[in-house]
C-alpha cells in the first residue's frame, strides 16, 4: 500500500509545489553562485505559504542525528550562530525497544526548531547551507477539513418513535440516515429509500465490530468519558493516571486515554473556548457504542456486548489549530500503541499541489510521509 494511497482519505487543499532547480551549466561566477543557491533550496522541500513563523523542521544526516543523540549540543550551537535558535528538539519520541525500527524510517533525524528576529525562508535557507541537514521544511498550519462548514446537530422537536425493525435500540439511529435510509419524510422530503452506506448488510453479516482493532483518532480531542463512547475507548492499563510517571515504559507520560500532540501530553484537552468538538464527532461516527440504549450508533460499536472497536485519541488540535509536526507525532505515538487504522479529517492550507505519487508527497510533507511509513 503506498503512501499516496493512504492519503486519499485525506482531504488535502493543493498548490503547485515551488523548489529551485539548480543550474547545471557554470559559465561565470554569478552562475555559479547561482548554482549553489539553487543546490541549497532544493533542500527546502516545500513551501512557506501557511506555515508557522519562527519554526523549522530539519532532516538530519546520520552522523548528525547521532551526534544530537549523544547530547553534543555544537551542532546546535552552529545553527544557532546563523539563526538564534532558542529551541531544538526532536520531533519523535523513540519508544524504548523501538529505536531500531524508528532508525529505519528515519524518526531519529527529524528535530523542530524555533527561532526569531528572522523570517522563515531566509532561516531555512541559512540552515539548508549545512551539510548536517539533509531537508528543511516548513511546519505548516493544519486544518480540520470541517472547520469552516462543521455545526453541531440538533435532533427534531418531534423525535420519531424507535423502529423496531432497527437492528439495535440507540434512540437517534432512526435520524442516521447515512446508516439505514427507509425514505421516512421526518428525514427530509427528498429522502429516498436504499441512500445510505448498507451498515445494516455489514452489521447482520459480517461484523458491527471486533475489539481487537484499535483506531486512532487523529483530529481534535475525543471526550473519552462521554457515556456514548467511554464503553469503547481504548485505554492504556499499564499507566496511572495523574502521577507525572512513565508507569509503563514506552516514552509517554499519563498517556491513558491516548496522546495530545500539541502540548506533548496525556491530557486529552477539550476544555478550550474554541473547541469545536470535531474529534468526539468523528469518534461518534466511527465507534459510539451500540446497543446501549443512548444517543447514537458507531459503525464499528459493536452489538452491546462490549464487542466494538476502541479509539484512542491522537489530539492534534488544541482550540482548533495545529502544525505538521503534531500530526506526524500522532501517527508515531499510534504505531507504538498497536493502532492500525489511522481515522484522520484534516489538511493543510496553502500548499496543495496536486501530487501524484509518494515522492511528490515526500517532498512536500517529509515528516508526516516518514511517520506514516512507520505506522504503515
Amino acid at each position: 500500500m503506498s503512501i499516496n494511497l493512504f492519503r486519499k482519505g485525506f482531504f488535502m487543499a493543493s498548490s503547485a509545489l515551488l523548489l529551485a532547480a539548480a543550474c547545471t551549466e557554470v559559465i561565470d561566477e554569478e552562475n555559479l553562485q547561482n548554482t549553489e543557491s539553487g543546490v541549497l533550496m532544493t533542500k527546502v522541500i516545500n513551501t512557506p505559504s501557511a506555515s508557522v513563523e519562527g519554526t523549522l523542521l530539519l532532516c538530519l544526516t546520520e552522523d548528525a542525528a547521532q551526534l544530537m543523540a549523544s547530547g553534543d549540543l555544537s551542532l546546535r550551537d552552529q545553527f544557532s550562530a546563523e539563526v538564534g535558535i532558542n529551541v531544538m528538539e526532536p520531533i519523535f519520541t523513540i519508544a524504548p525497544g523501538k529505536e531500531d525500527v524508528a532508525r529505519r524510517h528515519n524518526l531519529h533525524k527529524w528535530f523542530k526548531v524555533e527561532f526569531d528576529g528572522m523570517d522563515n525562508t531566509a532561516a531555512a535557507a541559512k540552515l539548508a547551507a549545512f551539510d548536517a541537514v539533509v531537508n528543511v521544511q516548513y511546519d505548516k498550519v493544519v486544518t480540520p477539513t470541517s472547520d469552516l462548514q462543521f455545526t453541531p446537530y440538533y435532533p427534531s422537536p418531534v423525535q420519531m418513535a424507535s423502529d423496531a425493525s432497527l437492528p439495535f435500540n440507540d434512540p437517534l439511529l432512526v435520524d442516521q440516515w447515512h446508516y439505514i435510509n427507509t425514505g421516512s419524510s421526518h428525514v427530509s422530503n427528498a429522502s429516498y429509500e436504499g441512500g445510505d452506506i448498507a451498515v445494516r448488510d455489514v452489521w447482520e453479516n459480517l461484523t458491527a465490530g471486533d475489539r481487537r482493532v484499535v483506531v486512532a483518532v487523529i483530529d481534535g480531542p475525543v471526550k473519552y468519558n462521554h457515556p456514548d463512547l467511554a464503553p469503547n475507548m481504548w485505554k492504556n492499563d499499564g499507566e496511572v493516571a495523574g502521577n507525572g510517571m512513565d508507569d509503563d515504559k514506552n516514552g509517554y507520560i499519563d498517556d491513558v486515554y491516548g496522546w495530545n500532540c500539541v502540548k506533548n501530553s496525556g491530557d486529552i484537552n477539550w476544555s478550550n473556548r474554541n473547541e469545536s468538538g470535531h474529534g468526539t464527532h468523528v469518534a461518534g461516527i466511527v465507534a459510539a457504542a451500540n446497543g446501549n440504549g443512548q444517543g447514537v450508533c458507531g459503525v464499528a460499536g459493536g452489538t452491546g456486548n462490549g464487542d466494538g472497536v476502541r479509539m484512542m485519541s491522537c489530539q492534534i488540535f488544541e482550540g482548533g489549530t495545529s502544525t505538521l509536526d503534531a500530526s506526524a507525532k500522532a501517527f508515531v505515538y499510534a504505531a507504538y500503541n498497536g493502532a492500525s487504522i489511522a481515522q484522520c479529517s484534516f489538511g493543510y492550507e496553502g500548499e496543495g499541489a496536486a501530487y501524484k505519487s509518494d515522492e511528490d508527497y515526500k517532498r512536500i510533507f517529509g515528516a508526516e510521509y516518514d511517520a506514516i511509513r512507520y505506522f504503515m
